[in-house]
């Protein structure tokens, strides 16, 4: 292992079988420089290996020659090819798109907009560093969703991620108290208010509705008994608040 491997494994603790080496090569390195080094290909497209002491446990790999498949997507997005970066980024989009940190999909639509620059043009005349990678990634994303009709906006978030942004007035607006009372038990509705105030709403009558003149009169009866209970809001001998 390198000394950068080893400052790597002793900062996170890990054993030396726990950590891997890689020489990456984004352009497809001349035949003579890789026989040089000793590196001979193996069964997997892209991958070298060499039998010199020095580099033995360093296996290289070819960026332009790695098998189009998921776990390649990321670092094939550096291929020189233009044709190997195309493959990569249509195979991140496809396979880890709902998976990306937000900041990685930005810098990666950076890239992309970067690598799409024609060939035989210069590549930049600024100096390019990861933060200008995601303030053109930046860029490009907000001019992608401008150009989206609300469908194509909204497909990309959940339900929850949509209400977030919303006041509760916001959320409420164009449903009829009717639709809102429908996602509650009657129950959880009224454990809302007092039960004076939930009366008020009803008229005598209303209120009366459903009792005996039985129960009426007994209710009568212990108010006449009882005068200081009246109007004190005791739902205990209320008749009009028994079902």
């Amino acid at each position: 292992m390198n000394r950068l491997g080893r400052i790597y494994r002793k900062a996170q603790q890990l054993q030396p079988t726990d950590v891997q080496t890689f020489v990456v090569c984004a352009k497809t390195p001349r035949p003579a420089r890789v026989a040089e080094l000793g590196y001979a290909k193996t069964a997997e497209a892209g991958v070298y290996h060499s039998e010199i002491i020095y580099v033995r446990t360093i296996p290289l790999l070819v960026l332009n020659e790695l098998a189009d498949t998921s776990h390649n997507a990321f670092l094939k997005c550096f291929a020189s090819h233009k044709k190997a970066k195309v493959a990569a980024f249509a195979t991140v989009t496809k396979y880890h798109f709902d998976r990306i940190p937000w900041l990685l999909y930005v810098f990666l639509i950076g890239l992309q907009r970067l690598w799409s620059i024609p060939e035989g043009e210069e590549t930049m005349k600024e100096k390019l560093t990861p933060e200008r990678v995601l303030e053109m990634g930046e860029e490009w994303y907000k001019l992608i969703i401008r150009n989206m009709n609300p469908e194509e906006r909204l497909a990309a978030l959940t339900p929850e991620e949509r209400l977030a942004a919303l006041s509760p007035e916001e959320r409420l607006a164009g449903l009829s108290p009717k639709d809102v009372l429908a996602q509650y038990k009657p129950e959880d509705v009224l454990a809302q208010y007092k039960p004076e105030d939930v009366l008020a709403q009803y008229k005598p009558e209303e209120r009366l509705a459903g009792l005996s003149v039985e129960e009426v009169e007994a209710w009568l009866d212990q108010q006449r008994a009882h005068p200081t209970n009246r109007g004190n809001g005791d739902s205990t001998t209320n008749p009009a608040r028994k079902n």
